[in-house]
């Protein structure tokens, strides 16, 4: 049985990340209300075990590129996940798909393996065969949200 202290947990991932108090935005959760560090520092400086006590499950703690948010596993046990904003790949790409059966092997449920050609050869040639298909799909799909944003404007 681990015992854990929140505030202590708090500080440690924030400083393995390179980060203090002084980063810190706000904490709290989306749908409830926010509060500062030192409120959290009241609340937060209780220890803790993860069989017994339920670290709030949306507790986030924000800053301006990033945010911590609590995971759970199977276990019961918790901890900070470090999150931060997905930068954008440098190769633009054309999907193919960004959906697929669940009933597909779960390790092609990513859009890599999704799209990759060797994997999808088949159906790209038989969509191709369809009269251009990818290409009036797209043109379709640029007329039907450039009409919405001029209809909304």
């Amino acid at each position: 049985m681990k015992i854990t202290n929140l505030l202590q947990e708090t500080e440690n991932i924030l400083k393995e990340y390179g980060k203090t108090w002084k980063d810190i935005r706000w904490i709290g959760s989306e749908d409830w209300g926010w509060f500062d560090w030192f409120d959290f520092v009241v609340v937060a400086q209780n220890d803790y075990c993860d069989r017994d006590v339920q670290v709030a499950s949306d507790l986030v703690v924000v800053g301006d590129d990033w945010w911590l948010e609590r995971w759970e596993d199977e276990s019961g046990l918790s901890g900070w996940a470090f999150k931060t904003l997905p930068k954008r790949p440098k190769m633009r790409v054309v999907p193919t798909r960004v959906m697929m059966w669940k009933n597909e092997p779960y390790y092609l449920w990513d859009l890599k393996p999704m799209n990759d050609e060797d994997y999808i050869k088949n159906e790209i040639q038989q969509l191709k065969e369809k009269d251009g298909y990818f290409e009036t799909e797209r043109k379709t799909a640029i007329e039907v949200y450039t009409n919405k944003e001029v209809e909304n404007e």
